[in-house]
């Protein structure tokens, strides 16, 4: 499935005061880079940061390094995170040594 164009997004200010929004191509890259969610999240905080810092903005020729760059930050601090565990999961497959390895480690962290 492809991912939604990158049109129903808000253009993203430049130096200058341009708007600019990347090309459906720049946007097919960087979700099947990075992830349709990511890339949806991320963009709307792109969006606000360059909004909110005026004399940080990027021309327009390096809108799309830009973007990239953000994306590849957001992608590698979301791989340092520990996944997150589903409430919902069937545990019964779940060895009971590595369900009690699992909860000593969990209450190791909140002893630290």
């Amino acid at each position: 499935m492809l991912p939604p164009t990158s049109y129903d997004k808000p253009s993203l200010i430049t130096k200058g005061g341009k708007y600019w929004k990347p090309s459906m191509s720049l946007w097919v890259s960087l979700s099947e880079v990075y992830g349709v969610q990511l890339c949806r999240a991320e963009y709307f905080k792109a969006w606000a940061w360059l909004e909110a810092n005026e004399r940080r903005r990027k021309t327009v020729r390096g809108m799309p390094r830009f973007l990239n760059n953000w994306m590849s930050k957001a992608w590698k601090e979301q791989a340092k995170r520990p996944q997150q565990v589903s409430v919902d999961k069937d545990w019964s497959d779940v060895p009971p040594e590595q369900l009690e390895a699992m909860r000593a480690k969990y209450e190791a962290r909140g002893k630290g």
